[in-house]
């Protein structure tokens, strides 16, 4: 692995984890009223002052306060007459994840930050933008100045739901200082559901929104659960309590609803989740005093998220930022137990280290399994880096550990696959662990396997084969890892872009970026890529040969491994700007490829093109109403 791709890598994991470790907080006791106990270590306030006193006892006790200038602004299921269609990317069967492109093997939905485009995408000749619903059209409850960004839709038959954040403010007189002040209204998040019935004319059936900015959502069945976090504000010494707002008007959530932790400190703002049922429009409201949420992992009946926590002084050496106590990372878990609508905060645990992404987290019978790295300094001769795995009862106590693995190295990927857990680190020699967590009470590691390059995103194929995608001297690597016999797992097969001087594929980062059917045999995987430089002296600049945006299709077989079918190429003359490739998706035998402005329509067998549309007009503004 060259070193310079090394430190790339390091570095850019050891400033994310600064950085989340620097949001990250822990929280304190309330010792002005009695808490109501709720099951397992939680409580929930009998009464507003109990809220206001908690919060000033956590920043007196350090915790940090926020005013304005602190707040930075598969397949699917078909019909008789609708072929066979590819779905969003997901981590847990029968949870479908928030994302920019749905389909619902007619009709292709784009989101983007300012718009939805609504396609007619099968058959695919033509490609037609039938509507549009534009962020500028969305009013919210009680928000005459406000702005509007999408997050991203979700799709139910004749029924399209839009996520959406709006900051909105407005300018009140402060007599006693003569002068103008802004007057809290705070960043919420709304959940949006259309009739599309008839897509060129959708119509708003209902909108629900909650206090803070969009963390992720899920949605179960018809239901829709959306996680949003809103830091603490204070105006005339009260506090600002969560807020549900529909059509009729906005709710303050009661005391009896927010749940917080009586033995930490340090609280900094509230964890708000709103469960939605989009056929009859009922919600229910939660809300948790928590630091800054960095991993949610959502299965069929809980969301779990995490809390990182700092125990160590910060400090800096040879200008690298590290703490103190090399071991003084450690995470904290909730979880948020829920039975349709009905939400429950009902158990809390603790373990050692950081967890990478939601991969980290796997719920399997009444049990939470957990990888984490216990270090996250970046320093080449740190004896202290190594990784963990844990598993947790029903109560989230550590009933089973696995300590000092890999020790150098940090995770890179993780994926449990049932009594399995494939988990790939990274520093010197890049190994893929086998470990077995069939006794929940003792994780073993049965197969290891080394190799060139590392694995970012790891994907069950069968019950004996798993893909991964990641990276081997700085070009884009997918390799077909079989594991039938898990104690000694193979590369089986593997294929690296190395036509070009470095190549990266946002499929390393972003699961939902993965178009994968081991029926077709194919993977589909968003591409850019970069020749060499060269010096023109005409024109007094530097070059590049060859340049690529597109999406990379490689023929995917059990039986002859992992091979190069095409690119569909979706950069423009490279003069006219960046066309950064997102996703791809089928529809029949149909391949769709989705940048930021077009969607094109190939032929998935040979990948001819047989159809593009401009879809949206790329601009660099944000909407803002007055």
């Amino acid at each position: 692995m060259a070193s310079a791709e090394k430190a790339a890598a390091g570095l850019i994991v050891a400033v994310m984890m600064v950085l989340a470790g620097v949001m990250a907080f822990v929280w304190a006791n309330s010792e002005s009223e009695t808490p109501n106990k709720s099951g397992g270590l939680l409580s929930t306030f009998t009464g507003r002052n109990q809220i206001l006193d908690f919060m000033e006892s956590s920043q007196r006790a350090g915790g940090t306060h926020y005013d304005d200038s602190e707040i930075s602004y598969g397949m699917g299921e078909r019909s008789s007459s609708t072929p066979s269609y590819s779905q969003t990317n997901v981590q847990v069967t029968g949870v479908d994840e928030l994302d920019t492109v749905k389909t619902d093997g007619t009709y292709i939905y784009l989101s983007s930050w300012d718009q939805v485009s609504i396609i007619k995408a099968y058959p695919p000749s033509p490609l037609e933008n039938v509507s549009v619903i534009d962020s500028s059209s969305v009013v919210v409850p009680g928000s005459p100045n406000s702005s509007v960004t999408f997050d991203g839709i979700f799709v139910l038959p004749q029924k399209l739901i839009v996520v959406c954040s709006c900051y909105e403010y407005q300018l009140r007189y402060a007599y006693a200082d003569s002068m103008f002040a802004p007057d809290y209204s705070g960043q919420r998040s709304l959940v949006l559901v259309y009739d599309i019935s008839d897509p060129a004319q959708p119509t708003l059936d209902f909108s629900v929104g909650v206090s803070g900015y969009v963390q992720t959502a899920r949605m179960i069945e018809d239901r829709v659960y959306l996680i949003a976090q809103q830091y603490q504000w204070m105006v005339m010494e009260d506090i600002i309590l969560p807020s549900v707002w529909t059509d009729d008007g906005r709710e303050e959530l009661s005391p009896g609803s927010i749940y917080y932790d009586p033995e930490m400190k340090d609280a900094s703002s509230f964890l708000n989740f709103l469960a939605f049922d989009v056929t009859n429009h009922e919600y229910e409201t939660l809300s948790l005093v928590a630091g800054y949420a960095s991993t949610i992992y959502v299965s069929t009946q809980a969301i779990y998220l995490t809390i990182q926590k700092w125990i160590g002084e910060i400090m800096t050496i040879d200008g690298n930022t590290v703490v103190e106590d090399s071991n003084s990372i450690s995470t904290t878990i909730f979880r948020i137990s829920f039975d349709g609508l009905s939400m429950t905060a009902d158990a809390r645990g603790d373990v050692n280290g950081w967890l990478l992404n939601q991969f980290s987290m796997d719920e399997k019978d009444s049990y939470l399994r957990l990888a984490t790295t216990n270090t996250f300094i970046w320093r080449t001769d740190s004896n202290e880096m190594s990784n963990s795995v844990f598993v947790l009862d029903s109560d989230l106590n550590v009933v089973g550990s696995l300590t000092g693995i890999a020790p150098t190295e940090m995770i890179y990927s993780a994926r449990f696959v049932d009594d399995k857990l494939y988990l790939v680190t990274f520093m010197q020699v890049d190994p893929l662990f086998v470990i077995d967590l069939k006794d929940p009470t003792d994780p073993r590691i049965v197969g290891q396997l080394e190799m060139p390059g590392f694995s970012n995103y790891l994907h069950p194929v069968d019950a004996t084969h798993v893909l991964g995608i990641g990276s081997e001297e700085s070009n884009v690597k997918v390799s077909l890892y079989d594991v039938s016999n898990p104690s000694n797992p193979i590369e089986q097969s593997k294929f690296v872009l190395d036509n070009f001087t470095y190549s990266w594929s946002n499929a390393q980062y972003d699961h939902k970026a993965v178009m994968f059917d081991l029926e077709k045999g194919v993977l589909v995987i968003p591409i850019s890529a970069q020749g060499a430089y060269v010096y023109d002296p005409d024109k007094f600049m530097w070059e590049t040969l060859s340049y690529v945006s597109g999406a990379l299709v490689l023929n995917v077989s059990l039986e002859d491994g992992i091979s190069y079918r095409g690119i569909v190429d979706h950069q423009r003359d490279i003069y006219q700007g960046y066309e950064y490739t997102s996703r791809a998706l089928y529809i029949g035998d149909y391949l769709y490829t989705v940048s930021d402005t077009i969607l094109k329509a190939s032929n998935l067998s040979d990948l001819s093109e047989i159809s593009s549309l401009v879809y949206k007009t790329y601009t660099y503004y944000y909407s803002y109403r007055m």
